[in-house]
């Protein structure tokens, strides 16, 4: 297991960790711990096209995977230009990967567009997982409003609470497992309530809130 791109980037770089298309989740050993931290990688992106991957390769070596043909030819010859000692070159079709001293990670990831936006999260933060684009009906919402709007500002939490109650109470015994895998299953990790909404439990959640507050 290797923190290394947390010990040493967290906060300049955004660091993320894969997903398993399958669950929409990070991955996971068979008995449902997170098994993902030798892939954590830092996403690069110039003119929102993505433009390559850096991760750690083992010590104080880094590795990189460059996306396109004519990207990758152009930063290996850079690298040569600039004294940037290179190693372990392999190429693919359309990319190719390449190692390095990380004491040069600045002008690789400058020359990527390595991405900043984000450098605080932690790569195995809900906000890193895929989000779904469901949408509840405004008229649905302005219910919900109306019945939250009795909760002052600094009692948020309360709602927040009272929603994962209702999760437990409602849906997670008619389910082979937890609330949470399902909400990452539907990428709804931070969409409650359009969980809610799209299992048809609206109407239902709304009274629950209602009786509670």
């Amino acid at each position: 297991m290797s923190n290394y791109l947390i010990d040493n980037y967290l906060g300049k770089y955004r660091i993320l960790a894969p997903i398993d298309l399958s669950t929409n989740d990070f991955p996971r050993k068979p008995d449902g711990k997170i098994d993902c931290s030798d892939d954590y990688y830092i996403p690069c992106r110039k003119n929102g096209k993505p433009t390559g991957q850096i991760y750690h390769y083992g010590g104080s070596k880094l590795g990189v995977i460059v996306f396109g043909k004519l990207k990758r030819h152009n930063l290996i010859k850079a690298c040569e230009e600039n004294n940037i000692l290179i190693s372990d070159i392999l190429f693919g079709d359309e990319e190719a990967s390449f190692t390095f001293d990380s004491k040069d990670i600045e002008f690789i990831a400058d020359y990527l567009g390595a991405t900043t936006q984000g450098r605080n999260i932690r790569p195995l933060s809900i906000k890193n997982l895929p989000k779904s684009d469901y949408r509840i009906p405004s008229e649905d919402l302005d219910d919900y409003q109306q019945i939250i709007q009795v909760v002052s500002k600094d009692d948020k939490l309360l709602i927040a609470k009272l929603t994962d109650n209702f999760l437990e109470e409602t849906i997670e015994k008619s389910l082979s497992t937890s609330v949470e895998r399902d909400l990452r299953k539907y990428k709804m990790s931070r969409q409650k309530k359009e969980y809610i909404h799209m299992n048809g439990l609206w109407e239902e959640y709304l009274k629950y809130l209602g009786d509670k507050l």
